[in-house]
């Protein structure tokens, strides 16, 4: 089996000592992995406390159990640091007047002043350091670093009225600080140096939660302004000379964060040391396949952070807290890399090789099962008090109990959330009811162990169980107080503002939670589905008595996004229907016509658009194409998603394909000495006629052409008619006449001159009557016909003026060289 020190020769690779540790076969994989061990409890004050309750003197400390440890771990080769040496879990109530239990309130020390809680941290430190390196360290250096103070930080500032950007308001209110002032961690470290002058024996500030960068970022002031003052007095020398990222992880942790708080400390120029790795997967003691194969993953993506080369003069330290997962403080997790039977699971060949490991991972999904819900489409105020849309609102019940974190006997609150969405923000509107007997409560120094509510917000909803860019985790106190544990950051890394708002009320211990989460990442949209859960923390007394979940029953939805259920975006409230336009031409058309219509609601969005068509049945659609000619009535309306129904809209489409219709009369030619009645016929039966031109020979006419014997010249005369309707199509149609004379009919000219007293000399009648047969009786003899004709033009010449009126001679001698020319 490889060995993880090993496997990374430059780093001093770690695990803790305990008695479970001493044992065989736990010793031999203990000594083979790992060159370094942390005591997980024996060198803790509680641990050496002897009889130093009773006389408050550190001489009474016993140091048998820490001494039979670390002497078993020096005698396997494995060298030791120290853990802790100043803390509020786990001390020795006496030093700083903490009370006696947690059952027994009752303070340690009365009287306990600042000075003597001083005094008796350097009596403390001095004696615990002077033991041990009088034990262990006068030959060999076997103690190689300590941790002077752990966890001295909260996640937050203690109290909403000091200033976030001072380290010192993130100190959180333990017994130390309330038995001595704020320079505790200071002293505390001054009198380890004093204790250890010579340098050689590192000394680290420990805590947890370091890739919240709020809290690593006071940290991280906290040890420049501390070592600052330090260099001034003792140049090139650091009081501080090493930070402690304890990584109890989950699924969830983000390692960019944990990435950036390294360079935190990289830019300040301390050590770093993994502290107390640790990554929880699985419930009660087990794991499914997907958790074994996530929780390797994960430590593959931290061992690639904390080995980076960009690290490898800041990062010193890799410790892992526990060898096997039935012995871990986290057993129920299973968050080591080795099973109970000491088998090496997943996780340890994860952290052998990690980039091997990833290459082959395959992600799993989020696991059905969830609760879902939906969300409305809506925007409300942030005041923290019920806008008239929040009632609109059905509520969900946070009513699952978080076991592991809800203690026995603990009375529900009565609590439930509303949320809405809009088109750039997530709202959470949370009422809760403690137990009226059970006031409100902010005593801990923890946020999440204060009455307050929690939002746990994945955008990707699933895609992994850990956190990123688009999740967030977000805390609001019943006072207004707010906290981020994991909050979103835009595609430039900018950190998105939950804005919040609250009101209580302590006569009744109630209390309301408005938040408003920006959207980052997508385009929210009804129907978009995003992880989500809310959460109640009860507490009392300065402790949490219990937590209540809408959807997570493990209470480590903080580490794994698999944890939360899931949101739906929907439609909202919307009482106002939608608005359909349409792009229906005004007015007759000469083309097919494609009409679409465009519905829009601002509220629940558009379910369907309908229409009908000259009477006929509604369809569902929103495009209409129309080909035939006529008037058309269209009808349309549309729904939303909410069910409310647009009155329906009517738009008149007029199409006309075909030009006007012009029909002619069969009348190819006339007798000139005929009347002409030539009648035209003009219709348009769409659009309608909207104008006619007739010309004869170019001169306007009307559609009835109507001429006198005579008047019409002989020949061809053209007929143009132009014609368009009201749609704008055109058409023009032409045709001719001719106005002619023969020889058969020539008696006819003279009969209408007879008719209309053009002869005016009666016995001139028979004469030129007599003179017309010769020409007929010539038939095809041309030469006989030609001097009928000769015969009958000289009379009429002769007659013209006398027996026959002049003009109208005149017209007879143009018939009649019409003929003579056939």
């Amino acid at each position: 089996m490889p060995s993880i020190k090993n496997t990374y020769p430059n780093y001093l690779m770690g695990s803790i000592i305990g008695p479970y540790y001493m044992q065989n076969p736990i010793m031999s994989v203990l000594k083979a992995q790992f060159g370094v061990v942390t005591p997980e409890n024996a060198t803790k004050p509680a641990s050496l406390i002897g009889t130093s309750d009773a006389t408050h003197n550190v001489a009474d400390l016993s140091f048998n159990e820490a001494d039979t440890e670390l002497q078993s771990a020096i005698d396997n080769g494995l060298k030791i640091h120290g853990h802790t040496l100043v803390w509020e879990g786990q001390s020795i109530p006496w030093l700083n007047n903490a009370k006696i239990s947690d059952s027994d309130p009752t303070p340690s020390n009365p009287g306990l002043t600042a000075a003597g809680a001083y005094a008796n941290m350097n009596d403390y430190i001095h004696a615990v350091l002077s033991h041990f390196d009088g034990k262990f360290n006068a030959d060999t250096q076997n103690i190689i670093s300590w941790d002077v103070v752990n966890e001295a930080f909260g996640g937050t500032v203690r109290d909403s009225s000091l200033d976030p950007k001072d380290w010192h308001s993130y100190l959180k209110a333990t017994p130390w600080l309330q038995a001595t002032d704020d320079n505790y961690v200071e002293q505390a470290f001054k009198d380890a140096r004093a204790a250890e002058p010579n340098y050689n024996v590192l000394l680290y500030y420990n805590d947890y939660s370091m890739d919240d960068q709020n809290k690593a970022a006071a940290v991280r002031d906290m040890v420049k302004d501390i070592n600052d003052r330090w260099a001034a007095g003792h140049p090139g020398k650091q009081l501080i000379q090493g930070v402690g990222m304890q990584e109890h992880n989950g699924l969830g942790t983000n390692p960019n964060n944990t990435r950036k708080t390294i360079q935190m400390f990289k830019d300040i120029g301390v050590k770093v040391s993994i502290s107390e790795l640790d990554i929880s997967a699985g419930t009660g003691g087990t794991q499914t396949a997907d958790q074994k194969t996530a929780q390797a993953a994960q430590y593959a993506r931290l061992m690639q952070v904390y080995t980076d080369p960009a690290f490898k003069d800041t990062v010193q330290r890799i410790t892992f807290w526990g060898l096997t997962d039935t012995n871990s403080w986290l057993s129920s997790g299973s968050p080591l890399l080795f099973d109970g039977k000491l088998y090496p699971k997943d996780a340890f060949y994860a952290v052998i090789d990690p980039a091997g490991y990833l290459a082959n991972y395959q992600a799993p999904e989020k696991p059905p099962g969830g609760k879902t819900s939906t969300a409305a489409k809506g925007t409300p105020n942030i005041d923290g008090t019920m806008d008239d849309i929040w009632k609109t609102i059905s509520p969900i019940a946070i009513d699952v109990t978080q076991a592991g974190n809800t203690k026995a006997g603990t009375i529900m609150p009565t609590a439930a959330a509303r949320v809405l969405w809009d088109d750039a923000n997530l709202y959470v509107f949370a009422q809760v009811a403690k137990d009226p007997s059970e006031p409100l409560d902010k005593g801990n120094a923890n946020p999440w162990e204060q009455d307050s509510v929690e939002v746990v917000v994945d955008l990707t909803n699933g895609s992994s169980a850990m956190y990123s860019n688009a999740s967030g985790h977000y805390r609001v106190r019943y006072d207004g107080f707010a906290s981020v544990d994991a909050g979103m950051t835009d595609n430039q890394g900018i950190p998105t503002k939950m804005t919040s708002a609250t009101t209580y009320d302590e006569t009744t211990n109630a209390y309301t939670v408005e938040m408003r989460i920006p959207f980052i990442q997508i385009t929210p949209a009804v129907g978009t589905r995003i992880g989500f859960d809310v959460q109640v923390n009860d507490a009392k007394a300065g402790a949490r008595i219990g937590a209540f979940a809408w959807n997570d029953a493990s209470g480590t939805a903080y580490q794994d996004l698999f944890k939360i259920g899931t949101l739906q975006l929907a439609a909202g409230p919307d009482t106002v229907p939608p608005v359909t336009t349409d792009n229906a031409p005004t007015g007759w058309q000469t083309h097919p016509v494609n009409v679409a219509l465009q519905a829009t609601d601002a509220g629940s969005g558009v379910a369907s658009t309908y229409y009908s068509l000259d009477g006929g049945a509604y369809t569902s659609g929103d495009s209409i194409s129309i080909a035939s000619e006529g008037i058309h009535a269209l009808r349309y309306y549309s729904e939303d998603r909410a069910g409310n129904k647009e009155a329906a809209k009517e738009k008149i489409i007029q199409i006309d394909l075909t030009a006007p219709a012009i029909t002619m009369p069969d009348i190819a030619k006339v007798l000139i000495s005929d009347a002409l009645n030539y009648p035209i016929a003009v219709s348009d039966a769409a659009s309608g006629l909207d104008s006619v031109s007739v010309t004869l020979d170019g001169v306007p006419a009307s559609t009835l052409i109507k001429a006198a014997p005579l008047t019409l010249t002989l020949g061809i005369h053209p007929i143009v008619v132009t014609a368009s309707d009201k749609a704008g199509n055109s058409v023009t149609l032409t045709s001719q006449i001719t106005v002619y004379m023969d020889t058969a009919h020539l008696n006819s000219l003279f009969q209408y001159g007879i008719d209309n007293g053009f002869i005016t000399t009666p016995g001139l009648v028979n004469s030129l009557l007599a003179k017309v047969k010769q020409v007929q009786a010539a038939g095809t003899d041309a030469k006989k016909a030609a001097n009928a004709l000769n015969a009958l033009g000289n009379e009429v010449s002769a007659q013209s003026g006398k027996g026959l009126k002049a003009g109208y001679a005149e017209l007879v001698q143009s018939v009649l060289k019409s003929l003579s020319n056939k």
